[in-house]
């Protein structure tokens, strides 16, 4: 395939990765100028998504350490299974597995909204719902 082909993309996981459209330009061009001769849509994907997650990670990843991140955009964003976020982070399932978990749950860990959600109903008006 030319590459050409892979350039939206490419650009779509950058931008989903990273959050910012000039990163994921970035990102797009560098992947897509150091690819062999016949790459393939999904290992180009998984270089463009670790370049952008590295570089400048979306809000959604930023609270993760870097390992999560990582394998997080990958499963989330490039559609790898776990073998695949392994293979490509140089790491055993188990640790894939661990990472992607701990990944996950940091994202759970929001701190409580600042205040009430819900105002308390003026004195003498009897109960907030009609």
């Amino acid at each position: 395939m030319v590459q050409g082909e892979h350039l939206g993309a490419l650009w779509r996981a950058a931008l989903a990765a990273s959050g910012d459209r000039r990163v994921a330009e970035a990102v797009t061009t560098a992947v897509l100028c150091a690819a062999g001769p016949e790459p393939t849509a999904a290992g180009l994907v998984r270089k463009a998504v670790l370049a952008a997650v590295r570089q400048a990670p979306a809000p959604a990843f930023a609270a993760m350490r870097d390992g999560q991140r990582e394998a997080v955009a990958l499963a989330r964003i490039a559609g790898c299974p776990v073998g695949e976020v392994a293979t490509t982070l140089g790491v055993g399932d188990r640790a894939a597995r661990r990472l992607l978990t701990a990944g996950l749950r940091s994202m759970r860990r929001r701190p409580p909204a600042s205040g009430r959600r819900t105002p308390r109903p003026a004195l003498g008006c009897g109960s907030a719902a009609s």
